[in-house]
């Protein structure tokens, strides 16, 4: 569930990172945040990315249930 989760919410923060700055740079910030996410391995990336304990709680939360929606969601449609 952690990977669906990660990567709707990688694209999730791109584009409204882009649509709330306007900028390239904010893009790209947040897409060196996606390669932190891949180059470490759970949970080192979210404490890596986090920039206070409410955040990085949040943000399993997020991840978790937007992984389980995916996951629920393929089940849902495989079976």
């Amino acid at each position: 569930m952690y990977i669906y989760g990660g990567s709707l919410w990688a694209l999730f923060y791109f584009f409204t990172g882009l649509a709330d700055a306007g900028t390239v740079s904010q893009a790209v910030t947040i897409m060196m945040d996606v390669y932190v996410m891949k180059l470490f391995a759970w949970p080192w990336d979210q404490i890596i990315l986090a920039d206070t304990l409410p955040g990085l709680i949040r943000s399993h939360v997020q991840t978790w249930g937007v992984g389980w929606l995916v996951a629920t969601a393929k089940y849902g449609i495989n079976s």
